[in-house]
This record gives structure tokens, sequence and C-alpha cells, in this order.
């Protein structure tokens, strides 16, 4: 993960937030690590550099062996800034390396889609078969 998310102090939350949803999919704890760089602090207001985003992300995949990426669509989450920053790093480190990885990017739904949850499961389960 690029940061701690510590942009309203929740850092340490988001941490363990991290680390549970991990365990939920059977990712071993040693396997989970967060950048702390000082360019990628989480700030709405700050402009990430696509490659340093992508040099982070293949070393990422080099020292763990990774052979699948998924990432933020285009436009984020909500449109948040970072996460968009974060897409195009993801998809400058792809350009280099896509023969020998899959990289997948979420697909952006509009943000009143975000808030209805469970109602948008069901949406999305409907239009997949018309």
């Amino acid at each position: 993960i690029i940061n701690t998310g510590n942009n309203s102090g929740k850092g340490h939350l988001r941490k363990y937030e991290l680390k549970k949803s991990c365990a939920v999919y059977g990712i071993d704890e040693g396997n989970v690590s967060i950048i702390d760089d000082k360019h990628l602090q989480d700030d709405p207001t700050l402009k990430w550099s696509p490659d340093r985003i992508a040099f982070f992300v293949e070393d990422m995949v080099q020292e763990f062996g990774i052979t699948n990426v998924v990432t933020f669509g285009p436009n984020g989450v909500s449109g948040h800034p970072n996460h968009k920053d974060v897409h195009l790093g993801v998809k400058c480190f792809a350009q280099k390396f896509r023969s020998r990885m899959s990289v997948y990017f979420l697909m952006d739904t509009k943000l009143s889609r975000k808030y209805l949850s469970l109602l948008d499961t069901l949406l999305s389960y409907f239009i997949d078969f018309l």
C-alpha cells in the first residue's frame, strides 16, 4: 500500500484495517507492506509522481514475487486525487512490464452508486446480464 492514509490523523486505524482485511483474504501480515514516503502522503491537495509510484510498485512486485496487481480505476474512489495518481503510476508500471504480469484496474462507478451498497450489488448483477 502506498501510505497510511493519515490525512485526517487516522493512520493507525487505517493500518489496522488493512491488516485485518488482508487476513480475511488469507494474506499473511508479513506480506503486507506500507510505504510511508514523504512525497506520497495522503493529501488530496498534493500531486503524486506516477514515476515514483511505478518505482515502488516495481520494488514490491520484485520483493514479493507478485504476478497480479489490482488498483483504482482512472477516477479513483470518489474522484480522490491520490487514487487517480496511483492509477497513473500503476499504468506507468504496467506499460514497462505488461508481458510479465497482469494488471487490473477497477471499474469506476458514479458516486451515487458507491453509497447504494447492497442495492448497487444487485443492480450490477442485473446489468451484467442485460
